[in-house]
């Protein structure tokens, strides 16, 4: 989608004292990574001395310390490479996370309770949102959610997810392409079992049970790229 990158990243990398290390990294198209390091080097000391399992039960207080005090202030023409050193050691944390857990990280965010997530640190938002307000949102969009986890803790590959968002008129045509061979039952087994109905219940599953599933360009908005391809396979 995007016509003029050089795709890299800037990388933190948190070590402890046993074989666990965490990796933090934000896909970008390069531009300012020099400026991002910089940061990142001058709050390399923030993480230290705290324990493996204290930082797993209490991500909240252990978030506060890259975006607590002048180190690390969120705003003015510094917000923009601090907010990126903080999302880099966040994303370190949580990989460190996964490996004491032993699971990946998305489903250590899908696995968390509803505490947990609203524990994060919520610098200058209170006036907006309260964290017992975060905490009922979230309990709340537990059932509404629960259908649309990432795809990647679901074990789906990219050959099974159909990629939306730079071509609608394209997008049409590979997503018809992908319903008639989905929609065919001839090439099934004689022995193939159908697909439990409550498993494809509001779902868009053909004869077959199979359902198409999409992924969809974060650049445009909802409408634009989520339902515009959805709506027309429908229609057709």
């Amino acid at each position: 989608m995007n016509t003029d990158c050089d795709y890299s990243s800037a990388y933190v990398t948190l070590l402890t004292d046993s074989a666990l290390v965490g990796h933090g990294m934000t896909f970008t198209i390069g531009r300012g990574n020099d400026i991002v390091c910089a940061a990142l080097a001058r709050s390399r000391s923030l993480p230290g001395g705290q324990g493996e399992r204290g930082v797993i039960q209490g991500y909240g207080e252990h978030m506060g310390i890259h975006n607590g005090g002048p180190a690390a202030a969120l705003d003015g023409p510094r917000g923009g490479c601090d907010s990126y050193c903080v999302g880099r050691s966040r994303c370190g944390t949580c990989m460190r996370g996964q490996e004491i857990s032993h699971c990946g990280t998305s489903r250590l965010w899908w696995t968390s309770s509803s505490p947990e997530k609203s524990s994060l640190a919520r610098l200058r938002v209170a006036d907006a949102i309260t964290k017992e307000e975060a905490l009922a949102r979230l309990e709340a969009g537990k059932k509404r959610d629960s259908g649309r986890q990432l795809l990647g803790s679901k074990g789906y590959t990219d050959e099974k997810v159909m990629k939306v968002g730079a071509d609608p008129a394209d997008d049409l045509r590979r997503g018809k392409l992908i319903r008639s061979l989905i929609d065919n039952p001839t090439p099934l087994p004689p022995n193939h079992a159908p697909s439990p109905p409550e498993s494809i219940a509001g779902k868009n599953a053909g004869p077959t049970g199979a359902v198409l599933i999409i992924d969809a360009n974060q650049i445009w908005d909802l409408d634009r790229n989520v339902l515009s391809t959805p709506r027309a396979l429908c229609q057709s």
